[in-house]
């Protein structure tokens, strides 16, 4: 045992001094190491936080964490899809550990027209008061004054179907659709503010009015709504909350949002599928330049290695020595590339500005500002495939160093 010891002391040392018997040649290849790492790690956090923008947005953009609706609604939402929602249930709801706001709305497709266009959007009913900033229907309006109650008539748009619509604040629109008796109704609404969305799609497609406004103008009963949205605490179970809002609402549709939006889901796992390969490809190009590093340490020291065989160094212990000496490097070079890429994440904290891009952006469905997220388990993921690929590359240099014939080599030399 003490001989093996002893044996693993004077390994561990030869593979230090190794490293640092060419420094030019080490500096270059920790510096490979390094970059591929730091800039891994910050190209991760960027693409994090581009997709939990995604997911924020798709959640802050009426959807929620989960969603009571009639089973219909998602194929067909008419304005006779209604869920029975009586107080006592959706007070309920409010007292479920875990969920953080309850908001009841009123939907209808409808067609909105001005003195001069005319242009098809989705009115919300909505609680003013609930919505706060819970949801794009409670956002600070950018130009005149948001809705004050449920009982306000008055109309919120966005500023790309106000441009759309040749229109302006103060001035009336006629809103059309269809009511519960299948019937057409319509009235005007005088627009009493325009508020701006990270997406554009949204300032197009979504309107508001307070929610008793438009459970009149629909005639529906004052227990039915067609939708509630349901937002949780961040620590909170979904599928638990799911559960328990299921048993107060049986007849209804309960789904989550990534049932919702389908889309964002799929994008996430694709974007996740695109940071593993990016990793490989930085970690292999890192590892062929550690192992031409250690082929060329190997050609150096042909002598060394058959003195050491002379001296009964086995080839086992040969091979642990090239392999020691690269996980040495990989880990130096892992440590800081990882400090180097929580520096540069660090550095953009506060989020990197996209609003000179704004348009492209918001086509893309990505806001103005990205704040990049560091996940531990990208850290943990790109060290370990470093770690691992660099060493198992680090196999053949140290093979090639093991098969050093003493007699031969010395004789040569």
């Amino acid at each position: 045992m003490t001989r093996l010891w002893s044996t693993a002391l004077v390994t561990t040392a030869l593979a230090s001094r190794n490293i640092l018997r060419n420094p030019r040649r080490t500096l270059l290849t920790l510096t490979a190491v390094i970059v591929g790492v730091a800039s891994t790690v910050a190209l991760a956090a960027l693409a994090r936080g581009v997709a939990q923008q995604l997911v924020d947005d798709s959640i802050y953009n009426l959807t929620g964490h989960l969603k009571i609706q009639h089973p219909d609604s998602a194929r067909d939402p008419a304005v006779e899809h209604t869920i029975d929602a009586r107080e006592e249930s959706v007070e309920a709801l409010q007292q479920i550990p875990g969920v953080h706001a309850v908001l009841p709305r009123i939907v209808a497709p409808a067609v909105i027209r001005s003195e001069r266009e005319s242009f098809p959007i989705t009115l919300f009913g909505v609680d003013p008061g609930l919505e706060g900033r819970n949801s794009v229907a409670g956002k600070a309006v950018s130009n005149g004054e948001n809705l004050s109650d449920s009982d306000d008539s008055h109309l919120i748009l966005g500023s790309k179907i106000v441009e759309k619509l040749e229109t302006r604040i103060g001035r009336r629109v006629v809103v059309m659709t269809q009511d519960i008796e299948n019937e057409i109704a319509d009235r005007g609404f005088r627009i009493e503010g325009i508020f701006q969305a990270e997406v554009q799609s949204t300032e197009l497609l979504f309107s508001f009015t307070g929610l008793e406004t438009l459970r009149k103008m629909l005639r529906l009963k004052d227990d039915q709504l067609h939708e509630i949205s349901i937002l949780v605490e961040p620590e909170a179970s979904l599928p638990e909350i799911q559960k328990q809002v299921q048993k107060l609402f049986p007849k209804a549709a309960v789904l989550t949002w990534q049932e919702l939006q389908p889309l964002v889901v799929s994008m996430t796992k694709i974007q996740n599928g695109f940071l593993i390969i990016w990793f490989l490809i930085v970690i292999v190009s890192a590892g062929f330049g550690l192992v031409n590093s250690l082929l060329m340490s190997i050609f150096e020291r042909v002598r060394e290695i058959a003195v050491m065989h002379a001296l009964g160094m086995t080839r086992v212990w040969i091979v642990i020595e090239t392999v020691l000496q690269s996980f040495l490097l990989l880990v130096v070079g892992g440590l800081i590339g990882v400090l180097g890429g929580m520096a540069i994440v660090r550095q953009f904290s506060g989020g990197i500005d996209l609003s000179k891009f704004a348009r492209g952006a918001s086509i893309a469905g990505i806001g103005d500002r990205i704040v990049p997220q560091l996940i531990w388990s990208d850290v943990v993921l790109v060290v370990g495939l470093l770690i691992a690929l660099g060493t198992l590359g680090s196999l053949y240099p140290a093979w090639l160093a093991a098969q050093v014939n003493p007699a031969r080599s010395l004789q040569r030399l």
